[in-house]
């Protein structure tokens, strides 16, 4: 069922840089234009390739690594001998929170997060020339599904730079920057004219829905948007929503919008906390928006035009190299990220099912496991550890340990396994569906609006809802009797580790720069937004100035 939109756009043509190509395209003979959109299925396969760029979100050189990286849930140490992941110190960059304009990953998210709204916003106008031959209702469904997307491809931008170039129409150029409170208004805004216009999940229409946005999904989204509002720089005073008087307005719009996808009845908490990550996580209830990913599909990194394929990497880029022979993997793991320890601290051993297994088992008992820790043992040999031969015969003992963040061991560090490993000789790439956002964040979102509102009716209410108490009883946790916004924040970094949420919470609660973890001093708070990529800026034509607490030298 998952595949069913993503693969239905290889019967149109998969677009780089604009549309051009999808209307010229010899597909369904030589259709015109007009023909290609007559057709509310060919506007539905049009519309979804705006989709393309989103697959670049969870790729370790985008999005979800600078995010990740940098934060205290997540190190990518160097490793010896052999100086693994060295990277000329890259990844240091982001660990310890000394990155520079001139990084990659700050150029990628801004090109592929920029390319993917400029794309909403050309389909947006070829839709518009063709407005007379589309059933109105469906018109309307479309336009606002593009410009929802629109909005989430802003925000992963506005999230990680702040002030950017803002663009609903194709046409215009030389767009200039806009201060963080224009753009959180802009998205806002777009967000509430265009909720209502999105289809509402159900079982009869999640299989045509899947991975596309929908008013849980907008909902969400703009959920994030009010409980983030004052890290955005965003006030009662400059924020531009008249009814907006104080801080604890923008926590009630937050309790409002997640009450409106409790009320969709669309999810509900999983009992296996791990259903939402397995192999085929298509059928989750409590997944909201996904990027939709195909194990058989392949990758070639050096080929941008083929951006449809699949990108999700998260096991290779964390299982030790001996996991191949332990689980028979068609490629070896890279070995790379891994959890700190005074993160992996936060989980109550043994009982947290989200947390790490029994060190003393290794392979032999961590199923069911969120981290992996101990020996990886030889599929077949009783007992028998298996050795980096290539890495001084070192045993592959995973250890709750990290020596430096350029002294590391191939062995140092807990393994994400929250993410089902597709074994026994499957694809390279992952299966699994990555989670953008969940039911359980919504719950958990409105708990803390609501608490920062001093609206206790609310969260008396929430902590009386079984499907709250379920988030953390599902993994062996007892159920809350009463939760301050400390104790939240640790419930947060234990649920939705690696999900793309711990930077901007900790932002939130102003642990990000100012916090310390380990080989992560004191930052300054300027840091809290990353900088403009150079490369960017340079080509503005002095449009674009760099964000404040960067370097302007090269």
């Amino acid at each position: 069922m998952k595949k069913v939109f993503i693969y239905a756009l290889a019967a149109v043509a998969i677009l780089s840089t604009g549309c051009e190509g999808l209307l010229d395209e010899e597909v369904y003979g030589k259709p015109t234009s007009e023909e290609m959109l007559a057709s509310e299925d060919n506007v539905a396969k049009v519309v979804g390739q705006a989709y393309a760029d989103v697959k670049w979100l969870h790729d370790h050189w985008g999005y979800w690594g600078i995010n990740t990286i940098s934060s205290d849930e997540c190190l990518n140490p160097v490793r010896n001998p052999g100086n693994d992941w060295n990277d000329d110190g890259y990844w240091k960059g982001f660990n310890d929170q000394s990155w520079t304009p001139n990084d990659l990953s700050f150029e990628f998210v801004w090109q592929y997060s920029n390319q993917g709204a400029v794309l909403c916003n050309k389909i947006l106008e070829q839709l518009a020339s063709v407005e007379d031959n589309i059933a109105p209702e469906a018109y309307k469904r479309f336009t606002a599904e593009l410009k929802v997307l629109r909005s989430y491809y802003y925000y992963t931008l506005f999230d990680a730079f702040g002030r950017i170039p803002y663009l609903d129409n194709y046409a215009q150029e030389n767009v200039p920057q806009s201060e963080t409170w224009e753009v959180w208004n802009k998205l806002v805004l777009t967000l509430e004219e265009e909720v209502e216009n999105l289809p509402i999940i159900t079982e009869e229409n999640k299989a045509e829905n899947y991975g596309r946005c929908s008013q849980g999904m907008a909902y969400t989204l703009l959920a994030r948007l009010y409980l983030n509002a004052a890290s955005f720089g965003v006030t009662p005073q400059n924020c531009g929503i008249e009814s907006i008087k104080n801080e604890s307005d923008f926590y009630n719009k937050c309790v409002e919008a997640c009450q409106m996808v409790i009320d969709s009845k669309s999810y509900s908490i999983e009992d296996d906390f791990f259903a939402n990550f397995k192999i085929n996580n298509e059928n989750s209830k409590e997944n909201i928006f996904v990027i939709v990913e195909d194990g058989n599909a392949s990758f070639d990194y050096r080929d941008h035009a083929g951006k449809m394929a699949n990108k999700l990497r998260i096991t290779m880029l964390t299982l030790n190299y001996t996991h191949q022979t332990a689980w028979d993997l068609v490629e070896k793991p890279w070995n790379g990220f891994c959890c700190p320890p005074d993160f992996l601290a936060k989980y109550e051993y043994g009982k947290d099912l989200r947390g790490p297994c029994d060190s003393t088992l290794g392979t032999k008992g961590c199923d069911g496991w969120g981290w992996f820790l101990g020996p990886v043992y030889h599929p077949t040999v009783q007992d028998s550890i298996l050795v980096m031969e290539d890495k001084g015969n070192l045993p592959a003992i995973i250890v709750n340990h990290i020596a430096g963040l350029e002294s590391a061991t191939h062995n140092d560090g807990a393994r994400l396994l929250k993410y089902e490993v597709a074994k026994s000789g499957a694809n390279k790439y992952c299966d699994n569906d990555f989670v953008l956002f969940r039911y359980a964040d919504v719950l958990y979102m409105q708990y803390e609006a609501a608490y920062r509102a001093g609206n206790t009716t609310k969260t008396t209410e929430l902590l009386a809802n079984p499907e709250f108490q379920k988030i953390r009883t599902r993994v062996g946790m007892p159920a809350y009797a009463a939760l301050d916004l400390d104790e939240l924040l640790d419930e947060r970094g234990r649920e939705f580790a690696w999900e793309m949420v711990r930077r901007r919470d900790l932002i939130r609660y102003n642990q990000y720069s100012q916090g310390e973890w380990m080989f992560k001093p004191k930052r300054d708070k300027a840091l809290d937004w990353f900088p403009i990529p150079r490369k960017m800026i340079e080509t503005s034509g002095g449009l674009w100035t760099q964000n404040p607490g960067y370097t302007t030298d090269k």
